[in-house]
């Protein structure tokens, strides 16, 4: 038996669409008879569930199928052949060939009473299970148009045994799913659709429908993105406006890209609606497509045909290409019929501020002050200071005035908080905003992470505590920033033990972002762990390694733990290597600081990878050099005593920086006795080279036996830096000092850090006498001397370097002062950061003069500032110029009077000089 027609309950048909409230406000009319009319065929989504076919068979219910009639003459097709098969009589249509035709036309028109016509004459089949695939999706297909759900389903349920790997079943079940409100069955049956055929836009644009209804944005996202990506077909009214009211739904939540598809799709379709044009230029902007944005919006300009929101995105347009000066005129003609729109008048205050138009912007902010109300006034003058970046004024404005403005400058604040501390590094304001701030408007992560910027960028422990103290566990736990400020608070502040277990709240350590890694790097070296550096530091090393940030401390892991030659080949394995500029400098330096002999070293000239670097070349050309020759000098020798101290790693930066001395201070030499303080483990290696030294040069040095002092010296800084420590000979450079007044023999001493190079006459130095015992040049301020100054209650701005020292060794006061230094190193170890500095500037209080900066002249490795002036050039910092990690400017400077010496005493000693340096 055939089936009959049974018409379903009310409430099972399909309900007339209708947009949601949302979607009928952002929908507007948007497919008129001329851009859009629905073709006899009618066509729309979802052609690929296609076969080869001579019969088609078009749906539209938003989509199509076209299906084909097997040719072969065994099929068994549930077709009637004419019309007498129909229990209802004979067909108002043609039968017999014409039937496929007629069924898919009644379809392709979603005729619904046709459809049902058709059917009253043409009985669904009642037994499924003989009909063959093609057949069953033509009726299926039918009972949908007709509204015949329950014999639709049963059909399609059919199909999909028949055919699981063929999407339209699946996804006319999604329809009818989606009709009868079973919103997961028809989420189901549809994502299976569009897994089976991800070019078939059908399946997706239901998705769309279904996700937009229950405000699914996830989901919707991707929907929409599959749509986008889908074949296109052409587009019905109904389906404009629905997509549509889907892209300013997405628009209107701050999403960019799913909407910038949608929009695109429609203009292409031809739809000419100047609100989706704005929206889609918006989008454009978003993703820096600035000049596709003025091709849509600029003829709107010309035809006057935009309004003024599509005018301020087309000077956002303009803008985002660097026309500053077009966006800002655009947006004076906006602001002259909108004076008091605050949108308007903030945007044209930013270009203005860019451009540096002081005058408009005083023209700007009078429009702004007739125009606003107070609070909205008071925002926008905030606004003005923070994009002037004039923090002092802002801080000043907030000191004055705490209430001033509303919530709104929440957002603006933030940004001032942030460009104090990191770009014009005023941190003083920056705190001061950031108190404001959380005052005002509570905890926020991000202001605790700048506020806590600042603290250390001023060494303001104080403050960082506090600032630590204002996070809760959970704000530790949820932000990876604020568990690294609290590890670099402990580091910072020698809380080592609790900087170990904040260390552990940082594991695991490999999946640190890289760039964060240096702080334990540098913790490893304090604690003199480099076989954990050297593990953890070559794990970084990758295409993204920076050498600034911690190629030096990977290299002196390598150094430390002897691990040259598998740091080199473990370079060597990442892939381009050679490419990558950081990782071929921590190579040729790894290389370099094993170089024993000449072969070693005319092998890393020839090497192909090795790294382009003038420091580099120049200590390869003057180690060259004193490798291949030989040379012989002469030289000469007394009333002041000069006075080096030393280790064994500073041994061959003494005599170079002797060397050099001697060379340009002939006069002041002769009249001079040169003494070397080594330290027990330099001591025998010192006389060899001091007797060298004087035979050479002719000049009287003398390696001052000196027993040391009855006292435990602090080695280490007070202060965070890495594992590096002053050797206890630094000390020396006082207890020689008294050890020369008490002779009475000189009228004067001059004491010279090793790190130095002398360049000129210093007879002008000794012969100045002014009326202090001691002349030092002054410390450049930084936060770490400002440290120094508070611990030890020293006056600010009088505190000096140690480095070069002239003592009056026949003034009255210079047997006082020293005693008091003394006392300083025996009794105040916990307030000396910079140990013997500190020690002298105590005991000097107030009993020093300042001296000339060419005498001391600092040089740090990153300056590239001349240096003609300066009579001694004193390296400051790390690393040193004679160490392969050095990239400074001056490197040259010092290998030129290292060759000099080699010549003197001979390149194997000099070798060995130099390899000793290297060993910190």
């Amino acid at each position: 038996m055939s089936r009959k027609i049974r018409r379903l309950p009310r409430k099972a048909r399909l309900p007339k669409a209708k947009l949601s409230p949302e979607g009928q406000q952002a929908s507007i009319s948007l497919m008129p008879p001329r851009i859009v009319k629905m073709r006899s065929d009618a066509r729309a989504f979802a052609g690929q569930g296609r076969t080869s076919s001579s019969t088609k068979f078009s749906v539209v219910g938003h989509d199509r199928c076209e299906i084909a009639e097997s040719q072969h003459p065994d099929h068994n097709s549930s077709f009637p052949d004419d019309a007498s098969t129909s229990e209802c009589g004979p067909s108002p249509v043609s039968i017999a060939a014409d039937f496929a035709s007629t069924a898919e036309t009644i379809a392709s028109q979603q005729d619904r009473s046709a459809a049902l016509e058709f059917l009253r004459t043409h009985t669904i089949p009642n037994d499924l299970g003989n009909l063959a695939a093609t057949d069953l999706r033509l009726w299926g297909d039918l009972a949908f148009t007709a509204g015949m759900n329950e014999e639709a389903v049963n059909i399609f349920l059919r199909l999909i045994q028949l055919e699981p790997n063929t999407y339209w079943a699946f996804f006319q079940m999604g329809r009818l799913n989606f009709q009868q409100e079973d919103y997961p069955g028809a989420a189901s049956m549809l994502s299976k659709a569009a897994s089976l055929s991800h070019n078939a836009a059908g399946p997706w644009y239901e998705l769309s429908r279904l996700y937009f209804r229950q405000r699914n944005i996830a989901e919707l996202k991707k929907a929409v993105i599959g749509f986008a990506a889908a074949d296109r077909e052409a587009l019905t009214g109904e389906q404009a406006n629905v997509l549509s009211a889907i892209a300013h739904f997405l628009f209107e939540r701050k999403l960019r890209n799913e909407p910038l598809q949608l929009y695109s799709l429609l203009i292409d379709s031809g739809v000419l609606d100047s609100s989706i044009q704005i929206r889609c230029a918006e989008c454009l902007i978003a993703a820096n497509q600035f000049n596709a944005a003025v091709d849509m919006l600029e003829p709107l300009r010309q035809t006057n045909t935009i309004a003024d929101w599509g005018l301020r995105s087309l000077a956002l347009a303009y803008a985002g290409l660097g026309k500053l000066e077009l966006a800002a005129a655009i947006l004076a003609e906006i602001i002259e019929r909108s004076p008091s729109n605050i949108h308007y008048l903030r945007f044209r205050l930013r270009l203005l501020c860019q451009l540096g138009d002081r005058d408009a912007i005083a023209r700007l902010m009078q429009t702004a002050h007739s125009n606003l109300g107070e609070k909205e006034y008071q925002d926008i003058r905030i606004t003005e200071l923070v994009l002037c970046a004039d923090y002092t004024a802002l801080v000043e404005l907030l000191r004055n005035y705490p209430g001033y403005g509303s919530a709104a400058i929440e957002r603006e604040l933030m940004s001032a908080i942030s460009g104090a501390v990191h770009q014009k590094k005023e941190f003083q304001a920056a705190a001061a905003l950031a108190a404001h701030f959380l005052a005002r408007f509570g905890n926020n992560i991000k202001v605790l992470l700048n506020l806590m910027s600042a603290a250390f960028a001023t060494r303001n422990w104080h403050l960082a505590k506090l600032s630590l103290a204002t996070a809760s566990e959970q704000d530790f736990r949820s932000n990876l920033e604020l568990r690294l400020k609290r590890f670099e608070f402990y580091c910072f502040t020698g809380a080592l033990d609790q900087a170990q277990v904040a260390l552990k709240d940082l594991e695991p350590l490999s999946e640190l972002p890289k760039k964060r890694l240096t702080a334990v790097l540098r913790y490893y070296a304090e604690i003199g762990d480099w076989s954990a550096l050297y593990q953890l530091g070559m794990e970084t090393l990758d295409a993204e390694f920076n050498f600034e940030r911690s190629g030096y401390l990977i290299f002196r892991a390598v150094r430390k733990t002897g691990m040259h030659m598998q740091a080199k080949r473990q370079i060597e394995t990442i892939g381009d290597f050679d490419a990558m500029p950081a990782l071929k400098r921590l190579r040729s330096i790894i290389i370099e600081d094993m170089i024993q002999n000449g072969h070693m070293l005319e092998d890393l000239i020839g090497d192909p990878h090795l790294a382009d670097l003038p420091a580099l070349h120049q200590r390869l050309l003057f180690k060259k050099l004193v490798l291949q020759r030989r040379k012989k000098a002469g030289a000469a020798a007394k009333r002041f005593a000069i006075y080096y101290c030393t280790n064994v790693n500073y041994l061959g930066p003494t005599f170079v920086s002797l060397a050099s001395l001697v060379e340009n201070n002939r006069d002041l030499v002769e009249c001079s006795d040169i003494f070397i303080i080594a330290d027990s483990g330099s001591r025998e290696f010192a006389k060899v080279i001091s007797a060298k030294v004087s035979k050479k040069y002719q000049v009287n040095v003398q390696l001052a036996e000196f027993a040391g002092v009855d006292v435990d010296l602090k080695a280490k800084y007070g202060l965070f830096t890495a594992g590096h420590s002053l050797v206890p000979a630094a000390y020396f450079r006082i207890f020689f000092a008294k050890e020369l007044q008490r002779q009475n023999r000189y009228e004067g001493a001059l004491y010279i850090d090793s790190d130095t190079i002398i360049r000129a006459s210093l007879y002008e130095l000794f012969e100045s006498r002014p009326p202090f015992p001691l002349m030092a040049r002054l410390e450049v301020p930084r936060p770490e001397i400002d440290m120094a100054i508070a611990m030890n209650d020293l006056e600010p701005g009088r505190y000096f370097n140690s480095g070069v020292l002239f003592f009056d060794l026949k003034h009255p006061e210079i047997g006082a002062a020293l005693d008091k230094t003394i006392q300083a190193v025996q009794q105040s170890r916990q307030t000396l950061v910079y140990h013997d500095q500190c020690a002298l500037n105590i005991g000097f209080r107030g009993q020093f003069f300042p001296l000339e900066a060419k005498f001391n002249h600092f040089v740090k490795p990153e300056d590239e500032a001349p240096i003609s002036d300066g009579a001694i050039i004193h390296f400051l910092d790390r690393p040193k110029p004679w160490d392969p990690a050095y990239s400074g400017k001056f490197c040259g400077l010092w290998f030129a009077h290292w060759h000099k010496l080699a010549i003197k005493i001979g390149g194997g000693e000099a070798m060995k000089l130099y390899n000793l340096s290297n060993r910190e």
